[in-house]
């Protein structure tokens, strides 16, 4: 072989490991002077629907990409604060789980976070289950005050009404409601009504009502509007009645290089044309 070939084959297999070491930082997830990242959200259940339309048109635009854990805010803050998951963006569906992280980073010299910001409003709506609606002949007008709903509830049947837990927003601004309305103590001991308080997220919530195993559910509005084949908004809750529902985001200080890039994901959430869109097509609104 000639010095011209030695020469091309040196040059040819420079090139195959450098392409394979560049492959291997991308596959490990980045290095330096790599600008992608991948940035784990932990965000209240009730914004998946609206998170996952939006991942493509994200990652499309930066290069990022974004995993997410969508669960009750209440959970996300105790693994927050637990270092039991780490997160790189938290959105919660309140402000009192996102004031539990505020407070322990003041506590704890910054360790979690540098602040939040407010993002999103949502409201909450009472859905019934469409089959139960026509069994015991309810309608909107049943729902202004509850006083008239047992009075269909005859024999053994008993209506099942469904709230999320103390770890759910959704549940507590529904709970606020109904205490607020002195109607918690009347439902709770009524022998035709069982209250249902165990659900975990706003969206098992929503698929009991959806799927008839609870006949009436408090979830957020947005959440009501992806099950309107089977259900029935009968009635929206204002502020006033729960409280303002605002959605607060921050970023969590982890250490691990993605800090910029998180509160970019932030930032697009709140400023981007298609963000807004999506927003409003699932009843959320911006704060």
């Amino acid at each position: 072989m000639n010095k011209n070939g030695i020469t091309a084959v040196v040059v040819i297999a420079v090139l195959i490991v450098a392409a394979v070491a560049g492959w291997q930082v991308l596959k490990d997830g980045g290095g330096e002077g790599d600008d992608s990242y991948q940035i784990k959200v932990g965000a209240a259940s009730s914004l998946r629907y609206a998170l996952e339309d939006l991942k493509p048109y994200y990652e499309g635009e930066t290069g990022n990409t974004l995993e997410f854990s969508m669960l009750s805010s209440g959970t996300i803050v105790n693994s927050i604060l637990g270092d039991e998951g780490m997160y790189d963006v938290f959105i919660s569906a309140d402000k009192a789980n996102m004031d539990k992280v505020i407070g322990a980073t003041e506590s704890g010299g910054g360790k979690f976070t540098n602040g939040s910001v407010d993002m999103l409003t949502n409201s909450l709506s009472i859905v019934v289950n469409k089959q139960a609606m026509g069994k015991y002949g309810w309608t909107e007008s049943t729902f202004t005050d509850f006083s008239h709903l047992t009075d269909t509830v005859t024999g053994a049947d008993k209506a099942v009404i469904a709230l999320g837990n103390a770890s759910v927003p959704a549940g507590e601004y529904a709970r606020y409601y109904l205490k607020e309305s002195s109607l918690y103590d009347t439902l709770s001991n009524n022998g035709k009504i069982d209250l249902v308080e165990t659900y975990s997220k706003v969206s098992d919530v929503t698929a009991a009502v959806s799927a008839g195993s609870a006949d009436i559910a408090f979830v957020f509005t947005s959440d009501a509007m992806t099950i309107t084949d089977t259900t029935e908004i009968v009635r929206g809750l204002s502020w006033d009645e729960t409280g303002n529902i605002i959605y607060p985001g921050c970023v969590i200080n982890n250490g691990n290089g993605v800090h910029d890039a998180a509160e970019g994901f932030l930032e697009w959430l709140r400023t981007s044309a298609k963000a807004r869109e999506v927003f409003e097509q699932y009843g959320f609104g911006q704060a």
